[in-house]
């Protein structure tokens, strides 16, 4: 079972303000992951910049054990090698602290409380990317899969949003790619008709992997993307914490 950080102080504060003990870290995760927190360096990563910015102090054998980003920034030769710490100027600390809560948690099931929860999970799968982190981009996804479950359907802003941060067959994408061509097979996108053709002629990326999911994916477009959510996970046997 997950341990609290030890005085009562929270996970965040934690990690914001000072190290934390290898007993504490270990508590947060399985124990299997002993290792990982036991003797570890903490590193400093510094996120965002002005008065947005935060850090936090990570141990090394996590980060470079569940990022190859990170692995090769703190071993290789970098900067951040020497100085063994790592700045983010231009990433977003909302974004990095859901990562940093699944490092230590290993999982995304943190309090987090968002204005647009489709957007933000988003940008953490994209950030998952960034850090070469599959295990992540798995957790985030059973996320967007919970969202897209409650909700219906994505703000067009968000798939503009995937188109600029992901790669070309990405399985962020096909996800969006489904999760639209569901939508319009049940008719709920009929009273956007206007502004939905509006936007696929601007998307045309977009329009076109719409046209060939269609045609590759066969039955399947029966299905809702809940329903194959297997398709959307980097280990098609993820199955996020309850």
């Amino acid at each position: 079972m997950t341990q609290a950080p030890k005085g009562g102080e929270t996970l965040d504060a934690k990690m914001s303000a000072k190290e934390l003990t290898s007993y504490e870290w270990e508590g947060m995760r399985d124990g299997g992951d002993r290792a990982l927190f036991e003797g570890s360096e903490p590193i400093k990563v510094t996120v965002g910049a002005g008065s947005e910015q935060k850090t936090w102090y990570l141990p090394k054998k996590l980060l470079t054990h569940c990022s190859p980003f990170f692995d090769a920034a703190l071993n290789g030769n970098f900067v951040e090698a020497r100085s063994q710490a790592v700045n983010l100027p231009e990433d977003d600390p909302i974004i990095h602290e859901i990562w940093a809560t699944w490092l230590s948690l290993g999982n995304c099931n943190g309090s987090f409380r968002f204005i647009d929860p489709d957007q933000t999970y988003t940008r953490a799968w994209i950030l998952g990317d960034k850090l070469a982190c599959p295990a992540f981009k798995d957790h985030v996804m059973s996320r967007l899969l919970d969202w897209f479950d409650s909700n219906g359907w994505f703000c067009i802003d968000t798939i503009e949003l995937v188109y600029q941060g992901s790669s070309p067959g990405s399985k962020l994408r096909w996800f969006f790619v489904d999760c639209f061509a569901w939508d319009k097979l049940n008719g709920f996108l009929n009273h956007n008709t206007d502004e939905i053709i509006m936007f696929l002629r601007d998307m045309r990326e977009f329009s076109e992997d719409v046209v060939r999911r269609e045609v590759e994916a066969g039955t399947e477009t029966n299905l809702s993307p809940v329903e194959k959510k297997h398709l959307y996970y980097e280990n098609p046997a993820f199955e996020p914490d309850a």
